[in-house]
This record gives C-alpha cells, sequence and structure tokens, in this order.
C-alpha cells in the first residue's frame, strides 16, 4: 500500500518511481530543446556569406569612373 498510516506519505519506493519517471522526463525535454537548436545553429552555418556585409545586409559596392 502506498499510503503510509493514513497521513497521505507516500512510500519509499512510489518515490523513487516517480524522480526516475521526472528525470526521465527532463532528459527527454533537455534532448529535444538541443535537437531543436542544433538545427537551427546548422542552418545558420549553412546559410552564412563568404562576401562582406554591408549596413543591414547590403553588399555596397563602390564604382570609381
Amino acid at each position: 500500500m502506498p499510503w503510509s498510516a493514513g497521513r497521505g506519505e507516500i512510500s519509499h519506493g512510489v518515490t523513487i518511481q516517480m524522480w526516475e519517471w521526472a528525470c526521465s522526463r527532463m532528459r527527454w525535454v533537455s534532448h529535444l530543446i538541443y535537437q531543436l537548436t542544433h538545427r537551427i545553429r546548422e542552418q545558420a552555418r549553412s546559410h552564412t556569406s563568404p562576401l562582406p556585409q554591408g549596413i543591414c545586409g547590403v553588399l555596397t559596392l563602390s564604382v570609381q569612373a
């Protein structure tokens, strides 16, 4: 019986199971966030231009006649 003496206390075994479940869920959430941010970082890296950029990403060229 998980409740001890009717006082609403959870036994040690149930507490451990809940902790393992919470820890597993946090690990899953952490991994999901890593996957999402890693994908964005890879996309940003692949979309960088080798050309120098001017203000607001507009390339400015000066032409001399």
